[in-house]
């Protein structure tokens, strides 16, 4: 039998071999692939008339050789010859397969149906392994190739009898992995974080659980171990707050001040918690606690004391202003005064030329080095340099001590944390209180 395709596909072909703006018997006669096989009389499988089919299938593809080799045209209609048999062999394999599944099966009818398509999709080389080539006829009229191909019953039998194995193999292993499946589920990060009502993004939202040490400790260990890991010493924008509002105001603030900010990254989260004003001191206790617990050593943050760089910039760009003004009105002078002297007479012209060359050369270097003074804070090299001048690294007391309020800086020694830890640069807490106008904890560092 011939399934629709194959007279869908002939119909196109027709329609295409007809639709030149020459007369197809005028491009047949131009097209060497048309006149390459001899005339010979259309078999009888072209109308349809099929004998010998009991013990195979077939399929029949046809192409015209109007626009291609006759090689290439071969090859496209043994290539639709295949496909019109492979969709027609598809679907009584699949329905087969099926069919003997259901009855050997004891998984869903919904699951061995998914199982048989996938391994019928994955595996159509195979099914076409043995497919022959059967016969051809080339019809000169239309310059149309017409191929039939065939695949014995025995041999479809064969893959299908393989792909039955391999259908059961993946029940039998689906079937094995549910357990495997469900312990993986209940053991899921994601899954644990959610019975206490939690995300992977929700770090700070657990610090806050009013839960014991143990099973706090617990969950914050799931937030180490998941994905890039989140612990106290983390950035503040992994744990999902750095965001929110209270890291917004807080970051605008650093700004507002001018004082010590970031310059490289963010701050961690216990730098940040030492930070904020907002009653967020159980938060750092718990913070502090569980590093203490795991051991983790504080990472600094470089910063950068912004008003201090400022003052010098302003500084040395006056003192650079002040020598603009001076060389002008010093050239100014010494321009009217050659002027006045070459007027009144005083010298001859020649004398005049001589000293005004003279002049505006040493106005020339005069501005030459004034213009590499004035380069030197202004170039993107020297500006990195000078600022590393006002870098720093430090940690979350100078963060306490900076932005902070004495709650902070208390909660931190009340929790074992070392409070005589000093900046890279060998800054204390108070130096830092000082340099940042925090009166309320210079008072209290000076306890």
């Amino acid at each position: 039998m011939i399934s629709n395709n194959f007279y869908i596909q002939l119909a196109a072909i027709t329609l295409m071999a007809c639709s030149g703006i020459k007369p197809v018997t005028e491009r047949i006669q131009d097209n060497m692939s048309c006149q390459t096989v001899p005339t010979s009389i259309p078999p009888d499988w072209v109308f349809g008339n099929s004998q010998n089919i009991k013990d195979s299938y077939y399929g029949i593809g046809v192409s015209d050789g109007f626009d291609t080799t006759f090689n290439a045209m071969k090859r496209l209609s043994r290539a639709n010859a295949e496909v019109e048999l492979s969709s027609s062999i598809e679907v009584r394999i699949t329905s087969r397969l099926n069919s003997d599944i259901r009855e050997e099966s004891k998984s869903t009818s919904n699951e061995y149906k998914r199982t048989v398509n996938q391994v019928i999709k994955s595996n159509t080389d195979m099914l076409l392994s043995d497919v022959e080539l059967d016969g051809t006829w080339f019809n000169h009229e239309t310059c149309q190739l017409w191929t039939r191909v065939r695949l014995t019953k025995e041999s479809l039998q064969a893959s299908q009898n393989q792909m039955k194995s391999m259908i059961q193999i993946k029940l039998e292993e689906a079937a094995s992995n549910v357990a495997s499946i469900k312990s993986t589920i209940e053991n899921d990060p994601v899954v644990i974080l959610r019975k206490s009502g939690l995300t992977t993004t929700s770090y700070m939202k657990a610090l806050g659980l009013e839960i014991n040490d143990k099973d706090l400790f617990s969950i914050l260990d799931i937030y180490a171990n998941y994905g890039n890991g989140i612990t106290p010493n983390s950035a503040s924008h992994v744990s999902g707050y750095g965001y929110s509002e209270p890291y917004l105001s807080f970051q605008t603030s650093m700004y507002q001040k001018a004082q010590y900010y970031p310059v490289a990254g963010v701050a961690s989260i216990i730098q940040m918690l030492s930070a904020f004003n907002n009653d967020n001191e159980n938060l750092l206790a718990v913070s502090l606690r569980y590093m203490i617990r795991t051991k983790e050593e504080e990472m600094p943050t470089k910063i950068m004391n912004r008003a201090d760089h400022d003052r010098w910039y302003k500084s040395a760009k006056s003192i650079l202003d002040k020598e603009s003004d001076r060389l002008t009105q010093l050239h100014k002078k010494n321009i009217s005064r050659l002027l006045d002297n070459y007027t009144s007479n005083l010298i001859s012209k020649e004398r005049y030329e001589k000293e005004n060359e003279k002049l505006q050369n040493n106005i020339s270097q005069d501005w030459r080095n004034h213009d590499k003074k004035y380069n030197e804070i202004h170039s993107p090299s020297n500006q990195i340099n000078d600022m590393e001048k006002y870098t720093d690294h430090i940690y979350a007391i100078h963060f306490a001590s900076c932005y902070g309020s004495p709650k902070n800086i208390k909660t931190l020694k009340e929790n074992g944390y070392p409070m005589m830890k000093q900046t890279k640069k060998g800054f204390s807490a108070l130096d830092v209180a000082i340099s940042c106008n925090n009166n309320d904890n210079i008072n209290f560092l000076n306890q």
